[in-house]
């Protein structure tokens, strides 16, 4: 469903498709209620089964997916809105690096689930260094359209209009390589598990969560806490805000080791 609905706001927009894009906006409803029913049945099993270890991990870690894939269908929507705000004002600029950022994204995102699905470590640590690759286009892009600015001052909303588009991309495959540590221990070689990831990824898009936390309690809302933290400040905020809630607290440290 988000990746339909990120390739089908940047394709409606490329063809100046109103209707379609106002489509897009509407199956965001679908999208949130998606996320919403799982969440429900998610916490429904960990409340009655109250798995441990190894499951309650990966239940935890579920939760925190459907979350960032809402999200990132916002981010579709967010595409959807701009065409739909722009009204009869053609692009400026035929759409060329847009629909790679957004094929790019929708490729880093599906690989990754699958690689989530299929417990594939080693495939899912390859794919954060492939944001670099949509950072460079945004960075092209955002440099083309202030080359037609300068060129004509009254290009400024127009070439506005697009900066949005390629932000919205952006952050949609930042969303994809972040990596949420759950875990514990060593792995047989005695390295800790970010010594593990160091090896696939680049420590700035790492976390890691950590607290004595009971599922039961959690479940019950009963106030608990738990540290985040990592080398990226920015990552570690972002991650901070999608697991904080009301009872369960979580505070942004620095010291990944500790």
């Amino acid at each position: 469903m988000v990746e339909h609905a990120l390739i089908g706001s940047v394709e409606a927009l490329k063809k100046r498709d109103i209707k379609a894009a106002q489509a897009i906006i509407v199956e965001d409803k679908a999208i949130n209620k998606k996320r919403f029913d799982l969440e429900d049945q998610l916490v429904t099993l960990i409340a009655t089964q109250q798995p441990m270890a190894q499951d309650l991990r990966f239940l935890a870690s579920t939760l925190e997916i459907v979350s960032e894939l809402e999200r990132m269908g916002d981010y579709a929507k967010g595409i959807a809105n701009i065409n739909v705000r722009m009204g009869d004002e053609k692009l400026l600029k035929p759409l060329i690096d847009l629909p790679r950022m957004a094929q790019k994204g929708v490729d880093m995102l599906h690989r990754a689930l699958t690689a989530y699905i299929n417990n594939d470590a080693e495939t899912a640590m390859t794919i954060p260094v492939e944001d670099d690759e949509v950072d460079a286009l945004y960075n092209q892009i955002y440099r083309e359209l202030m080359v037609f600015v300068i060129e004509d001052p009254k290009n400024i909303e127009r070439a506005n209009w697009l900066l949005w588009v390629a932000h919205n991309l952006e952050r949609f495959a930042d969303r994809a390589p972040m990596f949420l540590s759950l875990g514990k221990g060593l792995d047989p070689s005695g390295r800790r598990l970010s010594q593990v990831a160091s090896e696939f990824l680049d420590l700035d898009r790492y976390v890691a969560l950590s607290g004595p936390n009971i599922a039961r309690e959690m479940m019950l809302d009963l106030p608990t806490a738990a540290v985040i933290a990592g080398t990226s400040r920015d990552t570690v905020l972002a991650m901070q805000q999608v697991v904080n809630g009301f009872a369960f607290r979580v505070y942004a440290h620095d010291d990944l080791l500790g």
